[in-house]
């Protein structure tokens, strides 16, 4: 059964409002709660529908549309589930759509947010993304983990017996905390053995998705394999696509020799939105016959990076554009492509036309596709540039290593071959760098684990170690972010994310920290302070009123932390002494001390 006091929580029921305008005085107003209560707990079952032997309802009072789709190609990452819209509102409520039990909470400033993990019986987990709070005592257990780590960013595991829920209480409220650009509600639903994230389409007999949109596709690229195939004497082509024509641009034919491959842009499209999403299913077809399809689905949360493996990464990096790619580079680890006829590249080597329909599909069905040949035409075969130092290989372990310099990339660092053209370069006497300038000559090059990465400080002069820093440099060899690493006994040693260019700066500017909401807090009690930092960025934080630590909530996206007063434990009506304390990765520490009165 509900637990009516929390679906009366949502009290702005159209529903509701009708039936109040009727009722009067006396015995109808002594009714009135009971009436409502009752209205809101069977509009609210109404909808649910049995699945794998559970009942599912909705996790919000109502859907409409989606913000967000499964799989949705983003930024170094898969969209791991739907993200159902909420009008622009924060603090609706936020269900439980089956029976089970809550088995993790995970707050951090970005990513997820808040963020709730509840198990259900058959081997499901339901993830609930991007809350404002919780509700009674499990926002009490949450918050006596943060007062006991003395920390925003906390994993709290529950036993099942600690907080079990039926389908269709609310536990939480929706919002917009950690990485969201927006209010919604991010639903993800996992295998709980394995965390394989699966599409929630699968339950849209309960949310109620409408969509009468096909897919369109607005670009194709084609590719000459390096060294064995080129496209119209290059070694590749994008082509956009008339829109409704299912033709390319510039014509029906082109010219090409050797072995080439294939990409495709496209987006999908629902009911009721202008919205924009992801593809389900994307075929290639070579002389009729199906050579590659590539379905994105059922992939684990550590392979989310392999994103940029499936995509034309480089073209990516130029213009903010995804192209994916039919065929699979050797070290990406997705189990998204069948059948490959060849890797889905086509050898061509006659003088004839080879026609080529490329088709794309979404969750519903709905499907479209555009035609074009490849002439077989002769050419000049593009190679490989010569001259880089080494080539790196996919599916092994490779490394540099100089007196000052040393770099390892483990074997499943690649996704495809990558030739390397390393320099060491001497900085200019005026750049302040304390180390040679380091660069791999390959841009755009992702990597899907970590390099290792070992740098000498050539002019070791720093009183405080920790001030050094392992910076990202541009082209002009101007700092533009840094990479993880600390001193260890004259090199600065850690981990690099991307092949960059890099070299050893310093960082001795301590964070800033400035008021934006300290007075007339008894009107608003939610103190608001802006926290920012130059280089190294924001390592810890940490508020105090009147010697006593308290929780300070961080959002990144504002560069905001608040404190609600309320929650405190604060005396009333009275002056507070007010510290805070913030330090970057340097160990550079900016400090804020001032009376507030509350």
């Amino acid at each position: 059964m509900l637990k009516i006091s929390h679906l009366f929580i949502y009290h702005s029921s159209r529903r509701l409002s009708r039936v109040f305008s009727y009722l009067k005085n006396g015995f109808f107003v002594k009714m009135k709660k009971i009436v409502a209560l009752s209205l809101v707990a069977l509009s609210y079952l109404s909808p649910a529908v049995k699945a794998g032997g559970l009942v599912f309802v909705k996790p919000l009072p109502e859907i409409t549309t989606l913000s967000g789709s499964y799989a949705e190609l983003r930024p170094n990452h898969f969209h791991g589930g739907w993200d159902f819209r909420t009008g622009g509102q924060v603090d609706l409520p936020v269900y439980a759509v089956a029976d089970g039990y809550i088995a993790r909470v995970v707050i951090t400033p970005s990513g997820y947010g808040k963020m709730v993990m509840i198990n259900h019986p058959g081997g499901i987990t339901t993830v609930y993304g991007h809350l404002n709070g919780f509700l009674g005592k499990l926002d009490s257990a949450v918050r006596r983990e943060q007062y006991r780590q003395r920390r925003y960013d906390v994993t709290v595991e529950f036993r099942p017996s600690d907080f079990p829920v039926k389908h269709g209480q609310q536990f939480a409220i929706s919002g917009n905390t950690g990485g969201s650009a927006g209010p919604h509600l991010h639903f993800e639903v996992r295998r709980t053995a394995d965390g394989t994230m699966m599409n929630p389409v699968i339950y849209n007999k309960v949310f109620g998705i409408q969509d009468d949109k096909s897919p369109k596709i607005f670009g194709v690229k084609i590719y000459g394999v390096p060294g064995s195939g080129e496209v119209n004497g290059v070694s590749q082509m994008r082509y956009l696509c008339n829109i409704g024509r299912a033709t390319l641009r510039n014509g029906s034919t082109v010219r090409a020799w050797g072995n080439v491959s294939f990409a495709v842009k496209a987006s999908d499209y629902m009911s009721g939105t202008y919205f924009s999403y992801g593809v389900r299913k994307m075929r290639l077809y070579v002389d009729g016959r199906l050579v590659s399809q590539v379905t994105l689905q059922n992939f684990l949360f550590d392979e989310k990076k392999a994103v940029n493996s499936l995509v034309d990464y480089d073209q990516l990096m130029h213009t903010k554009e995804y192209y994916v790619k039919f065929s699979k580079d050797k070290g990406n680890p997705l189990h998204f492509y069948a059948p490959l006829v060849r890797n889905g590249v086509l050898t061509v080597n006659q003088n004839r036309l080879y026609p080529i329909v490329i088709e794309v599909e979404d969750d519903f069905g709905h499907k479209n596709r555009i035609s074009f040949n490849i002439r077989g035409e002769r050419g000049s075969l593009s190679s490989v540039p010569m001259g880089y130092t080494s080539m790196f290989r996919a599916g092994h372990a490779n490394a540099i290593s100089r007196k000052s310099f040393l770099l390892r990339l483990p074997k499943d660092a690649l996704y495809t071959d990558v030739p390397i053209y390393f320099k060491d370069m001497k900085p200019a006497p005026t750049s302040n760098l304390y180390s040679d300038i380091y660069d791999f000559g390959a841009k755009n090059v992702p990597l899907h684990s970590p390099a290792d990465v070992s740098v000498k400080i050539l002019s070791d002069v720093l009183p405080h170690k920790n001030q050094y820093v392992l910076a990202k440099l541009n082209d002009k060899n101007q700092v533009c972010g840094t990479v993880n690493a600390e001193y260890v006994r004259g090199y600065m040693v850690g981990k690099a994310p991307a092949l960059c260019r890099m070299a050893v700066y310093k960082d001795d500017k301590a964070p800033t920290i400035g008021a934006e909401h300290i007075l007339k807090l008894r009107r608003f009690p939610v103190l608001k302070l802006k926290i920012r930092d130059n280089l190294s960025g924001i390592d810890t934080y940490n508020g105090y009123i009147d010697g006593k630590w308290v929780l300070f909530e961080y959002d990144p996206k504002t560069a905001r932390i608040s404190c609600d007063l309320r929650k405190a434990g604060l005396a009333e009506g009275r002056n507070h002494t007010l510290r805070v304390e913030v330090v970057d990765y340097c160990k550079n520490k900016g400090v804020l001390e001032t009376k507030i009165f509350y």
